[in-house]
């Protein structure tokens, strides 16, 4: 039985998505307000991981409709997605979308050899 209301924080998100403007509010309760801070601390940095990686693995490598979902096939496609999406990031490129673009409009080697990879 719960005597005293529980420590809560929230989490409001708002921007657009698209041309659409959204608007969402998150509720989490915590057992001991000195765990309030912590809880928000971990609340961000786990969106700061959803938002930078997560994300783009599901809208534009569509890992979630992947059809690859037995065995050790999932794992090994999701890490060598992540290793794509580190060295993207370290030549500099902040929209992965946009350097998927240029990849396949100038052929795969072509684009990888002006970002400066290796023969």
């Amino acid at each position: 039985m719960i005597k005293a209301p529980l420590p809560y924080g929230n989490l409001k998100r708002s921007g657009t998505r698209g041309n659409e403007p959204f608007k969402t509010i998150s509720y989490y309760l915590c057992s001991k307000s000195s765990q309030s801070r912590r809880l928000m601390d971990g609340i961000r940095g786990h969106w700061l991981i959803e938002n930078s990686l997560h994300w783009v693995k599901d809208v534009i490598y569509e890992e979630d409709i992947s059809p690859q979902k037995s065995g050790f096939a999932p794992k090994n496609l999701s890490l060598l997605k992540t290793w794509v999406l580190t060295l993207l990031r370290a030549h500099g490129f902040d929209s992965i979308k946009a350097a998927i673009s240029e990849a396949m409009q100038r052929g795969l080697g072509e684009a990888a050899r002006s970002w400066g990879f290796p023969p």
